[in-house]
């Protein structure tokens, strides 16, 4: 323990850099510990909310990484993200107008304490679910790779991506340092290790102990630096960036350091004794570094406290903007979650057709977007070598090489990750999720961080991201026969279809392709090889607009469905027109979200009926969602509930039986309409 007046040692002489670097290390790591004790000053005044996790006591880590970067470095953080924001040049200003949810904040107040963002800085977040981070770094340096390879570009820009040491104890990381590797990802990752994940100290709940030995597994180069030292972490991040631009691939970097106060400010800190707080106070950098240039004659006293006194009135002026600033006007809870949809481009007029397969429409779809997109890629698990586990990938290795076609790990949380973190950085990237039962794996990346990144920055960035996922199957009992349709139809931020023909195998992805936000494309195993007229050529469909299928008769019937429904709904309305005379229209979705409730609410006024056919799970389902927008917009019109035909409430079982029992059907569709009198 240190208890003298003299500054402790650096593992660096100041005098061996340059003095005007060393003095702005200083002065910036005051303003970091001036702006966080204002922060918190904020927080018990009930001016700023949140959890408010501060960084008293790290300043040396954060500053001397981020001042070793170039300005086209990009930088991906965890949410104790101020101090890096302040070093990487934001205004202290807009950071505290975005800790008040102020619209002059650097998100407009819609990300708060844990997602500053600056695209303007190369900072792209604070990021709030540990470890979520780590993937969207590397898709993001990828893109750096990317760029040069395919495109021709000439950069050199790295990523750093910062971490505390309790997010390399979760999948994330591991797939993230695994991907990078094989990937060739110029990224430094950072861990910071401050001895304590939230609360539970380090040996707790990490079998390793040191951070930097986790990167031996995957043959990736480490270091361990004093993170209480700004020189030595300086001297370090700047090592690692050097040896990641050179060599084009990853670094791990473990800075040890500790934080002043807990873990958020909503945190009682009770899990460690003030005497291990204070030990570590005896090596604070923001009174030890000054000391140490004073010692080498790099700066005097007088001249640090005039530099105390202009961050004193910079700090105040950074209260005084976010006082000033007003709340954001009502209309921004809608703003930046969505882009606009470009204009469907019809089939050429007088074009040929041709009959093909779902699998044949998505292939050309993506055939003939890769050929004019030179910045699109795929990436999925087996859809190079493998060929695909369904087919719709095959030729396209042969055409676009393997830098476009990529094989992943079985990865799904880090492929979500990666590909948006390269939609981030411009690229348009197709990620193949096998089965969508792995999509749960997935959910993660796709729901908080794709789907909130346009509109959490305050429009900064946009994820122009497809993924394509695969539901139902035959005897593969209940993990892998699922469709989850209603999962992602559920969040704002992403647009979702589902493929119910050949036509809108082409059409959807073509459309979904030239769409700048996260677009979810649902394919279903069992339809593959259904085939349909198809126009030969380029076209679109028109986002959020169903298509009529069957015209029906009025005072009849409408059946809705997507994907593998519209096919049963379609087979339905054949036997109920030779059956029972029942002439019914039936209505593709294709959009689940956006749903088009014009066009259903326009067939009920003709047809007084409806009924909704999905292959997935009736309870809270988008035939639920059906029901509620047609009993609101068209109950007038209604002569009897809305029905509804789905899967059996159960796990989908192996045995053929049980498992036809299980689906949806035309008999259950006719059983349905007897049990409510609409046929007799």
């Amino acid at each position: 323990m240190t208890t003298s007046s003299d500054a402790p040692a650096s593992a660096v002489d100041p005098r061996s850099i340059d003095s005007a670097l060393a003095l702005g290390m200083a002065r910036t790591m005051l303003r970091v510990r001036s702006f966080e004790d204002l922060a918190a000053r904020a927080y018990t005044q009930g001016k700023a909310g949140g959890f408010m996790h501060l960084y008293n006591g790290q300043e040396a880590s954060g500053v001397g990484a981020m001042l070793a970067l170039r300005p086209e470095d990009v930088v991906m953080t965890h949410y104790r993200d101020h101090g890096y924001a302040l070093a990487r040049g934001i205004s202290a200003g807009k950071l505290m107008a975005e800790l008040y949810g102020r619209v002059d904040g650097v998100c407009r107040g819609r990300g708060g304490s844990m997602h500053f963002f600056s695209a303007e800085h190369n900072f792209l977040g604070g990021w709030a679910i540990v470890g979520g981070q780590s993937p969207l770094a590397v898709g993001h340096a990828f893109a750096t790779e990317y760029r040069r390879k395919v495109l021709g570009e000439a950069v050199d820009a790295i990523g750093l991506v910062i971490m505390g040491e309790g997010a390399t104890n979760i999948g994330y990381f591991y797939e993230s340092l695994n991907f990078a590797a094989l990937w060739k990802a110029p990224v430094v990752f950072f861990v910071e290790n401050n001895g304590y994940a939230m609360g539970t100290p380090r040996e707790v709940v990490s079998a390793v102990a040191s951070m930097a030995d986790k990167a031996k597994a995957f043959n990736i180069p480490s270091a361990v630096v004093d993170g209480m030292d700004v020189l030595a972490v300086h001297q370090a991040v700047q090592a690692a960036a050097a040896h990641v631009r050179e060599h084009r691939e990853p670094f791990v970097l473990e800075s040890m350091t500790y934080r002043f106060r807990a873990h958020s400010m909503a945190d009682p800190d009770l899990y460690r004794s003030k005497d291990e707080v204070e030990f570590w106070r005896q090596r604070d950098p923001v009174t030890v570094f000054p000391r140490q240039l004073m010692a080498a004659g790099l700066l005097q006293a007088d001249d640090w406290q005039a530099v105390q006194a202009e961050v004193a009135a910079e700090m105040d002026a950074a209260v005084a903007f976010a006082e000033a600033s007003p709340p954001p006007p009502s209309e921004e809870l809608f703003a930046d979650i969505m882009a606009e949809a470009p204009e469907a481009v019809p089939p050429p007029a007088g074009g040929a057709t041709k009959i093909q397969s779902v699998t044949e429409g998505l292939n050309q779809a993506l055939t003939e977007y890769m050929a004019q997109e030179p910045r699109c890629f795929l990436m999925g698990e087996d859809i190079n070598r493998y060929g695909s586990a369904y087919g719709v990938t095959r030729g396209l290795p042969e055409q676009f090489g393997d830098e476009r076609v990529r094989d992943t790990p079985i990865a799904e949380g880090a492929i979500a990750g990666v590909a948006t973190g390269a939609a981030m950085a411009g690229l348009r990237p197709v990620a193949e999720l096998m089965t969508v039962n792995f999509a749960l794996l997935a959910a993660d990346a796709i729901i908080n961080h794709a789907a909130k990144i346009r509109n959490m920055f305050g429009g900064q960035a946009n994820v122009p991201l497809v993924v394509r996922t695969v539901g139902g199957g035959v005897q593969l009992a209940a993990t892998h026969s699922q469709n989850f349709d209603t999962l992602f139809a559920h969040v704002p931020g992403l647009r979702v279809c589902a493929v119910g023909t050949a036509l809108d195998a082409k059409g959807l992805l073509a459309t979904a392709l030239r769409l700048d936000d996260p677009t979810i494309v649902m394919e279903h195993q069992l339809m593959y090889r259904v085939k349909g007229e198809v126009p030969e050529g380029h076209f679109t469909l028109p986002v959020g607009k169903a298509h009529v299928e069957r015209a029906g008769a009025a005072g009849g019937l409408t059946l809705i469905g997507y994907s593998r429904g519209l096919q049963i709904a379609l087979q339905a309305a054949e036997r109920l027109s030779k059956d029972f005379g029942l002439e019914a229209e039936v209505i593709n979705l294709r959009w689940l979200r956006p749903l088009d409730t014009a066009t259903l609410v326009e067939s009920v006024r003709k047809t007084n009926r409806a009924l909704v056919v999905e292959d997935d799970w009736v309870s809270y389902g988008i035939g639920a969602e059906i029901a509620a927008r047609l009993q609101e917009e068209a109950f007038d019109h209604l002569d009897a509930p809305v029905l509804r035909v789905g899967l059996a409430e159960a796990p989908m079982p192996y045995a053929a039986n049980l498992e036809r029992d299980a689906w949806p059907s035309v008999d259950k569709i006719i059983a349905a309409l007897t049990a409510a009198r609409i046929i007799g």
